[in-house]
C-alpha cells in the first residue's frame, strides 16, 4: 500500500492527499541525507527535520501542517508494519 492509499484510507480527499504526498516526499531524503532511516525515527529526529524546514523559510503556521504530515507517515508507515 503506498501512502496515497493509506490515506485514501483514512478519510483524506484529493487535493489534500496530494498536498501530504508531496510535503513528505522531502522527509525521507532529509532522512537519509541525516544517516536515520524512516522506520526508526524518533520525536527529536522529526522535530529536527521540522527544524531544518523552518531554516529554509517555512512559515510557523506551516510547520503545523508538516508535523502532522510527519505523523501521518509514521502512522502510515507504522500501519504497514515498516516502523520499528
Amino acid at each position: 500500500m503506498t501512502f496515497a492509499t493509506y490515506l485514501k484510507n483514512q478519510g483524506y480527499r484529493g487535493v489534500t492527499i496530494n498536498r501530504k504526498v508531496k510535503h513528505i516526499a522531502r522527509y525521507p531524503r532529509w532522512l537519509s541525507s541525516q544517516s536515520f532511516e524512516a522506520t526508526a525515527v524518533d520525536y527529536r529526529q522529526a522535530l529536527a527535520y521540522l527544524s531544518w524546514e523552518r531554516s529554509g523559510g517555512i512559515a510557523a503556521s506551516t510547520l503545523y501542517h508538516y508535523f502532522s504530515h510527519v505523523k501521518n507517515y509514521s502512522d502510515y508507515l507504522q500501519s504497514t508494519g515498516q516502523l520499528h
